[in-house]
């Protein structure tokens, strides 16, 4: 017989003893997801969260690096294919941070200390959008995956859409080739509803500078000493 005892029963806890549960559990976890992305209207809100990771993980990286660190952050945009990718040579995620670190409300920086810590960015980007991968270096260990069909998942209203999860990859940052710490973060717009952009020629903007222009204007880029190719 089950255990029906309240006392000292943690609400909060993942209990997940009974198939009944962790469907609870689980249609929780996808209100609490699609309340997120609710919060998130902008088109460019999808490049303000990567460009803002990025310069955090390489504000952390130069807190502990020698004086001679040089912060990096490479952006790409395919229009045709619909990719945003953007690398940095910050401080990266440990094995342990990877894990975690697209839980709503997780998060690891220190408040004051960066631009976002109020831990629902990153699950923006993996349940937003059709596709995220994430390649990341910290401390020499590497850790690369995949995972698709986020945005599909968190409005679908029949559950023929299995929750998404990890698929490891082999970790290939070009950008890192050096063995730097850091990481690469891309994103893949589907066309799905509710997704913004759902194009990325909704602009206009063709070319590297006119994006720029953009991305220092909409984001929190800035008028940072950035070269374009």
């Amino acid at each position: 017989m089950a255990d029906l005892s309240i006392d000292g029963f943690d609400p909060l806890s993942s209990d997940f003893s009974t198939e009944e549960s962790e469907q609870l559990i689980n249609e929780a976890n996808r209100r609490i997801i699609s309340n997120i992305l609710k919060s998130y209207t902008g088109y460019y809100d999808v490049f303000s969260e990567l460009l803002q990771n990025a310069l955090d993980a390489c504000e952390a990286q130069a807190k502990i690096s020698k004086p001679e660190y040089q912060p990096k952050i490479w952006i790409y945009i395919d229009i045709e294919q619909g990719r945003i990718r953007v690398v940095d040579n910050g401080i990266g995620l440990s094995l342990q941070e990877f894990r975690y670190f697209l839980k709503p409300n997780v998060s690891f920086k220190k408040p004051r200390d960066f631009r976002g810590q109020k831990g629902v960015g990153a699950t923006f980007l993996a349940y937003g959008f059709s596709l995220l991968r994430v390649h990341t270096r910290h401390a020499a260990a590497e850790v690369a995956a995949i995972m698709r069909q986020g945005r599909q998942w968190a409005q679908d209203q029949s559950d023929s859409i299995p929750r998404p999860v990890f698929q490891e990859e082999k970790f290939a940052v070009p950008e890192l080739a050096t063995g730097e710490d850091g990481s690469s973060v891309e994103i893949v717009l589907g066309g799905a509803a509710g997704e913004r952009p759902r194009r990325l020629d909704w602009l206009g903007a063709a070319t590297a500078d006119q994006w720029l222009d953009i991305l220092r204007i909409k984001t929190p880029l800035g008028p940072r000493l950035i070269t374009t190719t």
